[in-house]
């Protein structure tokens, strides 16, 4: 399993970690064999290329329903198991933009 950087926001270390040739692999597949062999829980899937990509903003009101579904969550009452570690809730802003990838991992047959 090795060790793996922690860190507090800045995510300069963990992007040198998870680069490492040990955590880079071919398919969903090899991660999960990965996974059952020696207990590796995340790694990056490196396609063998890209073959097309589709960028689409997100309209006004998709992300208006963002917001009243993420005021509706706050809205619920919470329940503290550690309150001594409680922590101010910064909100993460809906996407401006919606991605598809799409990808080869095999080289194609040759009948």
């Amino acid at each position: 399993m090795g060790n793996h950087p922690r860190g507090e926001g800045d995510w300069t270390g963990r992007a040198e970690w998870i680069l490492q040739p040990d955590h880079i692999f071919r398919s969903v597949e090899a991660l999960q064999a990965a996974r059952e062999k020696n207990g590796t829980s995340i790694g990056m899937i490196k396609p063998l290329s890209v073959t097309d990509y589709r960028v689409e903003a997100y309209s006004a009101e998709e992300q208006r329903e963002f917001w009243a579904k993420y005021q509706s969550i706050l809205a619920q009452q919470e329940l503290q198991f550690e309150p001594e570690q409680e922590r101010t809730v910064r909100p993460l802003p809906p996407p401006e933009f919606r991605f598809q990838v799409k990808f080869s991992l095999r080289r194609p047959r040759v009948h």
